[in-house]
C-alpha cells in the first residue's frame, strides 16, 4: 500500500499521509516521516525492547510506514478514533468512507478488521 500510494501520487508517502489524513484531523504533532524528524525528538518517548533494554538510537525504525510508521501523541491518536466512531455513528463519510470504516470494524480472521483488531465494543492496534 505504501509503495502504491507513493507511485500513484508521485510524492513521498509521509507527505501524502500528512496532507490527506494527519492535517485533516489537526494532527500537527504527528508524522509518518522516518527516521523521526528532530522537531519531534523532545516529545517522543524512548523505545524499549521486551528485554527492557533501550532501543539503539532511542527509537526503532521500520521500513513499513503504513503498519509501523506513525509517530503521534496519545491525544492526537484519540482524534483518529473519534473520527472513525463519528463516521460509523453518523453513517457519513469523513477522512475515510463510511463503507471503508465498516470494513475496518468488521471482525474477520483472528478478530482483525481492515487494519485494527476488533472486539465487541472496541477496536485497537495489536
Amino acid at each position: 500500500m505504501q509503495l502504491a500510494i507513493s507511485d500513484i501520487k508521485q510524492v513521498p508517502f509521509a507527505k501524502t499521509l500528512k496532507d490527506n489524513v494527519l492535517n485533516s484531523l489537526g494532527r500537527i504533532k504527528s508524522t509518518f516521516e522516518n527516521p523521526l524528524p528532530e522537531q519531534f525528538h523532545s516529545i517522543a518517548a524512548t523505545g524499549y525492547r521486551s528485554d527492557l533494554n533501550e532501543v539503539e538510537g532511542k527509537w526503532p525504525i521500520y521500513p513499513e510506514m503504513t503498519a509501523a510508521g506513525l509517530w503521534t501523541t496519545p491525544s492526537q491518536l484519540v482524534k483518529y478514533g473519534i473520527e472513525i466512531q463519528n463516521i460509523i455513528a453518523n453513517k457519513q463519510d469523513g477522512i475515510i468512507s463510511y463503507e471503508t470504516a465498516l470494513q475496518m470494524l468488521t471482525p474477520g480472521d483472528n478478530d482483525h478488521g481492515l487494519g485494527p483488531v476488533v472486539k465487541e465494543h472496541a477496536f485497537s492496534h495489536q
